[in-house]
């Protein structure tokens, strides 16, 4: 028997768009959706960094050096990928070379960046949605691995197949909202009627 119900969605979208706890969430969204709406391309330093510092402060992406990673992400010239919703570009911004402090991979932020510019094609990656995603894994909606989720692909894959298993049919954003506030909230708000 299929347990997470599309009532059950509807929930974690009810708390997550009315509830007070989650206002300063919602209010950080608008303010990354206009700001990366007004900045949609990533060749200029200026813009990928303002959008790299509102990013990494708003979602605690904790990234310590801002300004290499901006000029990672304009060194990649991901533009015309973003366009065409590669998948590939993520893993490509992730991984960041500090040359001698070494190397570092910023998956979450990654997923983020580019889902930003586009939500419908690129779902975020992180701790809560990661948790919701293998609380369900016994159901047998995707046959995978906990390592898996860190693979861009799979992790693609996982989120497709969750979404279609339960018929939920939600646009990507939307779903990420619901596996966070379900990990968030499953022993908080989701128990009260």
């Amino acid at each position: 028997m299929k347990s997470f119900k599309t009532n059950l969605a509807e929930k974690c979208l009810e708390i997550y768009n009315t509830h007070s706890r989650y206002q300063s969430y919602r209010d950080q969204d608008v303010v990354l959706k206009k700001l990366f709406d007004e900045y949609p391309k990533n060749n200029n330093i200026y813009e990928v960094l303002l959008k790299v510092v509102a990013l990494n402060d708003f979602y605690s992406t904790n990234i310590m050096n801002i300004y290499a990673v901006a000029k990672h992400i304009l060194n990649l010239e991901i533009d015309d990928k973003l366009e065409e919703h590669e998948q590939s570009i993520v893993p490509l911004i992730a991984n960041v070379d500090f040359g001698e402090k070494g190397k570092k991979c910023f998956y979450s932020f990654a997923t983020k960046y580019c889902s930003m510019h586009h939500p419908n094609y690129y779902p975020i990656v992180d701790k809560h949605v990661k948790n919701a995603l293998k609380s369900f894994k016994n159901e047998r909606y995707y046959d995978f691995k906990v390592k898996e989720l860190s693979d861009y692909d799979k992790y693609n894959k996982i989120i497709d197949a969750f979404n279609k298993f339960y018929n939920l049919n939600l646009p990507l954003r939307d779903l990420d909202h619901v596996l966070w506030i379900y990990d968030k909230e499953k022993y908080g708000l989701l128990l009260e009627n």
